[in-house]
């Protein structure tokens, strides 16, 4: 029996100190595997908000003396401020992991560290472990863990994506390359409290035997009850920090937030709470954003809270966490049958340390007051701090650019915002109306979204403005969606300077100008009209008034040739006469010889000739003093009936000077009757059409000019054999100044006049033209009967 209590007494201490250090190895084993799945998931927390930064092209901070613009960015867009001169600076996703980090280290303990075997940022540069298992993981290891003391150390590689080559590609870096890593280094705590209860248990276990191992049991059950709850805490403010890189709004957020909170297992708390905001109104009251669980009728009381009352108000107040655990004379916010309860009212503190708002959880009755409780909410009062930080910032942003949008939009010309690389940031509605073919247009050049080019434009104002810092403009086209012209604007670009005035963009100001180039040109064109109208009227007098003088003279002159041809003929006859009588006489010897050296009888027959062709001379002077008084028509500057045919032949007779030693007219007339018209504009357009024409003949050609009746129009087509008109030229060539002839050989505005003097007559014009062998304008006149 002694032996073998000396044997119990030998093997029961063996029993006890094998069954301490297994306990104390499964306590670091535990905790060490504790630290690998937390590890783990700070890693892929960090990845994911990576990944979200990284898909946004970044985000936007407030510049603040702990978070200044990042050297080692090199984005255009890394700075900016806001319309009410707010400093903003772009967080890339390195960055915003050294933030992240730095919160986690002054928090937690924990330390996050972005590395690579090519940094750009020296402070990423790896330690010597770092640097191993960098190496370990281009060998194909997906992550390593250690444990140095009571630090656990993870580490991870970190892939290169899409998103991260805009600033690693130039380090000859490719989709789906090992970019470098992030290590995490966490503490693991030694929970002495559980060493201690191992070590009394052990010890009564000597004393006490079965009952004591049986109370170490317990307290090991316990141990694992709270270091579940330990887990489920962690895996809530996970969740809440994924919660906060959302895009959800504040309310929404708020909400999750509040029902994510209640929902901890923590011990002592009721699943019921609110969160509570100082509004920026009035900065002196708490207005109610979001709640879970909570009685009607202390929702309804609790909407505002002035800061100081009840017990949010006071830790909104001091800034100081609040706890009560029942109801009391500090709840000043009651309804009578009110059920007791008590209170964790955790003040919410920016980066600034300025309190924003409170959330409140309930406690059971009877709970008492648990510092780790309270850590673990205060805790979560930084998260929920950096979540309203991040979208009142976002709704700010989102506020600021509906308005800017809405601003742009009323204006009625066109907006148009550039970057110094010419990439259109913004655009109006109005831009969107003009260059809907090439929508959207945000992200394109702008030389390609409203040009259709691949390089800018050679004379670009915004370019001129980018260089000068001036305000440049420019005359532009409008174009459709085949690149065809469809008006006119004019271009305004104003600089864009930052504080220090460099240029940073340029804004782009169009005003339609169409219309008043429109008018512009019909002013011109009837300007031109007016000119050419006021010419051949000035020529019609002019023509009148030499008509009028040299018929006079004409009239006596062939008055005076016709009797002088009588004289001549009674001269003749009795110089005849005379010879025949000295011929008689036969004495006409020396006459004779007078005669012939005189030559009487040549002249005798020339001076019929001569003044045969002196009267026909006179009567041709007098057709075309006629014919040019008919085509100036002085006298008919009103309506009146007029037979085209002749219109055509008294034009013919004007120009024919310049038409006979090149052009051969074909005429082709038909039987047409009289119409009411103005005679002396059609004879214009006649002019018009008939010497351009023979403009077109180079040498030698052909001029045919035909007329015909067609129901109750008259047509006139004149058609030559000359060059004939471009296709691409052939639908502007009734517009006001266009000319297809030589700089200096032509005003533009013989074929728009015509076209609007055949318009006012009711008609119409065409033009069928073969490029290189003739061009044939057709002219229909509506027949109209005298009134």
């Amino acid at each position: 029996m002694q032996k073998n209590m000396r044997a119990l007494i030998i093997i029961w201490p063996l029993a006890v100190s094998i069954s301490l250090l297994w306990g104390i190895s499964h306590q670091r084993l535990d905790k060490e595997q504790e630290g690998v799945q937390a590890a783990r998931s700070f890693f892929q927390q960090i990845v994911l908000d990576r990944a979200w930064n990284a898909g946004h092209g970044g985000i936007y901070v407030v510049v603040t003396e702990a978070t200044q613009p990042n050297p080692h960015l090199k984005h255009p867009l890394r700075d900016h401020t806001t319309t009410d001169g707010i400093r903003l600076t772009m967080i890339n996703p390195a960055f915003m992991t050294r933030q992240i980090s730095e919160i986690a280290a002054g928090q937690e303990g924990v330390q996050f560290h972005i590395t690579s075997l090519n940094p750009l940022r020296p402070e990423n540069s790896p330690t010597e472990w770092e640097r191993r298992w960098l190496a370990s993981f281009a060998q194909g290891a997906t992550e390593q863990t250690e444990r140095v003391g009571d630090t656990l150390r993870y580490m991870a590689p970190l892939f290169v994506t899409k998103s991260c080559l805009p600033c690693h590609a130039e380090q000859g870096y490719q989709e789906g390359d090992i970019r470098g890593g992030i290590s995490v280094s966490l503490p693991l705590l030694t929970n002495h409290h559980n060493f201690i209860y191992l070590g009394v248990s052990h010890v009564s276990a000597l004393i006490l035997g079965l009952g004591i191992i049986m109370f170490i049991g317990a307290q090991i059950s316990r141990g694992q009850e709270e270091l579940h709850h330990s887990e489920q805490i962690q895996m809530v403010i996970n969740r809440l920090l994924h919660q906060s890189m959302e895009h959800d709004s504040l309310n929404h957020s708020l909400a999750d937030f509040i029902k994510n909170l209640t929902s901890l297992p923590l011990l002592g708390l009721e699943p019921k709470g609110a969160i509570l905001l100082i509004d920026e109104q009035r900065p002196d009251t708490l207005v109610l954003r979001a709640q879970q669980g909570l009685d009607p009728a202390i929702v309804d009381i609790c909407r505002e809270v002035p800061l100081g009352s009840c017990l949010c108000g006071r830790a909104a107040a001091t800034g100081e966490l609040v706890f009560s655990d029942h109801l009391d004379s500090r709840h000043e916010n009651h309804f009578a049958g009110i059920q007791n309860h008590g209170h964790y009212c955790v003040p919410i503190k920016n980066q600034d340390q300025r309190v924003v708002g409170i959330f409140t959880l309930y406690v059971k009755k009877g709970s008492r007051r648990d510092h780790g409780v309270e850590e673990s909410l205060l805790a979560m009062a930084n998260v929920l701090a950096v979540t309203i930080e991040r979208r009142q910032m976002e709704e700010a942003l989102k506020e600021n650019k509906r308005l800017m949008a809405s601003v742009l939009d009323s204006i009625q010309d066109g907006i148009s915002v550039l970057d110094p690389d010419l990439t259109i940031l913004h655009v109006n509605h109005t831009m969107k109306s003009w260059y809907g073919h090439a929508l959207p247009l945000e992200g394109k050049k702008c030389y390609a979204a409203y040009h259709g080019r691949t390089q800018p434009c050679t004379v670009c104002p915004s370019r001129r403005a980018l260089q000068s810092g001036r305000i440049e403009t420019e005359e532009i086209a409008l174009r459709n969606e085949e690149g065809e012209v469809c008006g006119s604007l004019e271009l305004f670009a104003y600089p864009m300077k930052d504080e220090g005035g460099e240029v940073h963009g340029v804004v782009e100001y169009f005003r339609d100008i169409t219309a008043r180039k429109k008018a512009e040109e019909e002013k011109a064109a009837m300007q031109g009209f007016l000119i050419q109208q006021e010419k051949m009227a000035s020529v019609g007098l002019l023509a009148a008034g030499v008509a009028h003088e040299i018929n006079n003279p004409i009239g006596f002159i062939k008055s005076n040739l016709s009797t002088l041809s009588k004289y001549t003929d009674k001269l003749l006859e009795f110089s005849n006469a005379q010879a025949e009588t000295l011929a008689s006489l036969q004495a006409d010897g020396e006459l004779k010889t007078l005669r012939r050296k005189l030559k009487i009888d040549f002249i005798m027959d020339d001076t019929g000739d001569l003044l045969a062709e002196s009267v026909d001379g006179i009567n041709r002077i007098k057709d075309i003093v006629q014919n040019l008084k008919s085509f100036s028509r002085v006298d008919e500057a009103h309506v009146k009936m007029a037979d085209i045919n002749n219109c055509l032949e008294s034009t013919l007779k004007i120009i024919w000077n310049e038409l006979k030693y090149k052009v051969r007219i074909q005429k082709e007339y038909g039987d047409l009757p009289p119409t009411r018209c103005y005679p002396q504009q059609l004879n214009q357009v006649f002019m018009n059409l008939i010497l351009n024409g023979a403009h077109a003949i180079g040498k030698q050609g052909e001029i045919g000019i035909r007329t015909w009746q067609e129901e109750d129009s008259i047509l006139i087509a004149i058609s030559d054999t000359g060059s004939g008109i471009a296709p691409d030229k052939i639908t502007k060539i009734f517009e006001p100044f266009f000319t297809t002839k030589e700089a200096g050989k032509g005003t533009g505005l013989g074929l728009s006049i015509s076209y609007d003097i055949i318009k006012r007559h009711g008609g119409e014009i065409t033009v069928e033209s073969d490029e290189g062998r003739g061009t044939t304008f057709t002219v229909r006149l509506p027949i109209v009967d005298e009134a």
